[in-house]
């Protein structure tokens, strides 16, 4: 049965239009058959921030629009609530990158399955997730 809503982490939504590093066959077929896919409003700055500290110089060329970039791809915009903001202070998880943390509570909040490639988020609790 597919899955009606993913999320996208930052990397994976990266990787979605500007082809920088391969994505499993998984989660290509797990966005392909998704319902709805999201991108969420921290990923827009988490690039932007990233572009700006010169992290992602590749993606330089697309820092003025990166913000009409879901919209073109078809993906609708995960907003914030004060139930994600909440989820995302909680303690059960270590990391303490606020971009993660409010990717992964989004995901969570919305009951929605993260695509990511990145292990951190395997330790999360109640985070179901892809990679």
């Amino acid at each position: 049965m597919p899955m009606r809503r993913v999320l996208l982490d930052t990397p994976v939504w990266v990787s979605s239009f500007a082809h920088l590093g391969s994505l499993s066959e998984v989660a290509v077929r797990v966005i392909s058959n998704a319902e709805t896919v999201y991108v969420s409003q921290i990923s827009v700055m988490d690039l932007g921030q990233k572009i700006r500290l010169g992290n992602w110089p590749e993606m330089n060329p697309v820092v003025h629009r990166i913000a009409d970039i879901p919209d073109e791809q078809g993906a609708h915009t995960a907003r914030f609530s004060p139930g994600i903001f909440r989820l995302a202070s909680q303690p059960e998880w270590a990391h303490i990158d606020p971009f993660d943390r409010l990717i992964a509570a989004t995901a969570v909040f919305h009951d929605m399955l993260l695509v990511t490639r990145r292990a951190v988020f395997t330790e999360l609790p109640n985070l179901r997730h892809i990679w």
